[in-house]
């Protein structure tokens, strides 16, 4: 049965606002806490973190999380793929949160904003992105459940296209993961919560 575009952007608004209410809620609890008793606030930097580059360029692959985020909703082909998209998504959020509040830890790096073609997209994200929300990261369990989701909605007789077209979603969906340590958004633990 083919999909009509209102349940599509139905799935998608339930995603997308659980998302931005509770990751936004537990920015701001971990904000209050921080100012409040900062000793509660985990540090997760491993010696391992201060010999990742920063690598200014990685906010783009960084940015295409949500770009995948989104079109994923119109990608998926079957009301079960549908589905099971907005659920998988809708319960790592709900799970990621739940650990936010849990173990809430803040990014031990002071990065500053590059003086070249992504100085935009540093600004963008200082503003909209506080340094808190670290363990798992989202960005890197979301790669992963979108690659997982959009493995299969890609069909053709000829192989050699979909090996393509696999390799290329694998490609976007490792540049966001790695992007997460090269923009010094998360440390290694937390793409490895991401991960797990």
């Amino acid at each position: 049965m083919l999909l009509n575009l209102s349940t599509r952007f139905r799935h998608l608004g339930l995603a997308l606002s659980i998302f931005y209410l509770l990751y936004n809620l537990m920015t701001v609890y971990s904000v209050s806490l921080y100012t409040l008793y900062p000793s509660q606030i985990y540090n997760l930097a491993t010696p391992f973190d201060s010999m990742i580059p920063f690598i200014p360029a990685m906010i783009v692959p960084y940015s295409w999380s949500l770009i995948l985020f989104m079109a994923s909703f119109f990608l998926v082909r079957t009301s079960t793929q549908l589905s099971l998209l907005t659920y998988r998504l809708i319960v790592t959020t709900i799970v990621a949160c739940l650990i936010f509040y849990l173990y809430p830890a803040r990014l031990s790096f002071n990065r500053s904003i590059p003086d070249d073609w992504t100085q935009f997209g540093y600004q963008f994200l200082q503003l909209v992105d506080k340094p808190f929300n670290q363990l798992p990261s989202l960005h890197v369990s979301y790669a992963i459940l979108l690659g997982v989701s959009l493995w299969d909605v890609f069909e053709s007789k000829k192989r050699w296209i979909l090996a393509a077209y696999r390799l290329l979603l694998t490609g976007i969906c490792t540049l966001i993961a790695l992007s997460t340590v090269l923009t010094y958004q998360h440390h290694l633990l937390d793409m490895f919560g991401g991960v797990v």
